[in-house]
């Protein structure tokens, strides 16, 4: 009888864990819902837009973030990095030179986020309901979020999903453009920044004052650059990128300036078309980079064109 009983506890435990593993296999799981293009997450007036591939880069994404993000220790960037696959930032503008924006993607769970971002260590936590639309709602997708604030600097970081992280010092506008779902314009700098390399990639949309700063005087006639930075050795980087011009006839005079400028510093300058030039093997150190994240705000001029004509920004 004791044998009978066993048998049927047996055959009962053994229904129930097959019973379970059924119910289980058939339970459906929701889908996960769509990450938003990070790029589609930063404002689409910067002057600069950047892409770092991170794990390739991480000693300098790790300095870029304790150089910009006063209250975050070394050791917390080296931490923030490990969980980073890639960087997309967006720099500047006509109105407001110095601003940055930074939105990061990879897998950060949240547990190490309230590790770092504590109150005891000078953050504080603020809660935003972004905007947000019907439909949105109704598909569930997340429009309440929090960010960080710390008085000793004027960022605020938020990670509105454990796939994405954003820093800025005005967060709310990329979790409204995170919260909409915003779609990635086709544009030159994103047509530019989404390849897939190794190299950290830039566009400059807004290349005035950039490149008067290269060629040191006041340049008009072109209305874009963008290239790449080659990581060499010893925190040394190499520098490629072209020009487009917006006319042709200022092909020779870019020709002329930028060989001046660049041969001396070893670079090549060549012509590639009739609108565009090419710089190759141009020496460029992290710190040049860095500098890029927090430099003050520049005071020189932006263009534009417009119908064939170059327009000068006001600010």
């Amino acid at each position: 009888m004791k044998k009978n009983k066993i048998s049927v506890l047996t055959g009962i435990f053994l229904f129930s864990v097959v019973t379970l593993f059924f119910m289980a296999s058939c339970k459906s799981t929701p889908a996960p819902l769509p990450e938003v293009d990070p790029l589609s997450v930063l404002e689409e007036d910067s002057s600069i837009y950047a892409y770092v591939p991170v794990q390739n880069h991480k000693k300098l994404t790790k300095d870029v973030i304790y150089a910009t993000v006063s209250g975050v220790t070394e050791k917390d960037a080296e931490r923030i990095v490990e969980h980073v696959e890639s960087l997309y930032a967006g720099l500047g503008t006509v109105k407001d030179r110095s601003r940055l924006q930074i939105v990061a993607c990879g897998s950060i769970p949240q547990i190490a986020v309230n590790a770092v971002f504590k109150k005891k260590n000078g953050w504080e936590k603020t809660e935003y309901d972004a905007a947000t639309t019907e439909e949105n709602t109704l598909l569930g997708y997340p429009n309440k979020f929090s960010f960080y604030t710390r008085l000793d600097t004027d960022f605020e970081l938020s990670f509105p999903s454990e796939k994405m992280f954003c820093a800025s010092r005005a967060v709310m506008p990329l979790l409204d453009r995170y919260s909409l779902r915003q779609k990635l314009s086709e544009t030159p700098y994103s047509d530019w920044i989404k390849q897939e390399t190794e190299d950290i990639l830039f566009y400059i949309t807004k290349p005035g004052q950039y490149l008067r700063s290269m060629i040191g005087m006041n340049v008009n006639g072109c209305d874009a650059v963008f290239g790449k930075v080659i990581a060499e050795k010893d925190d040394n980087y190499s520098l490629e990128f072209y020009v487009h011009l917006s006319n042709e006839k200022a092909m020779r005079f870019f020709v002329s300036a930028l060989s001046l400028s660049f041969g001396m510093m070893g670079g090549t300058v060549e012509q590639v078309d009739s609108l565009t030039v090419k710089m190759s093997g141009v020496e460029f150190s992290e710190n040049k980079i860095i500098e890029l994240f927090t430099r003050d705000p520049i005071t020189g001029k932006h263009y534009k064109v417009v119908d064939d004509t170059i327009v000068e920004e006001k600010r």
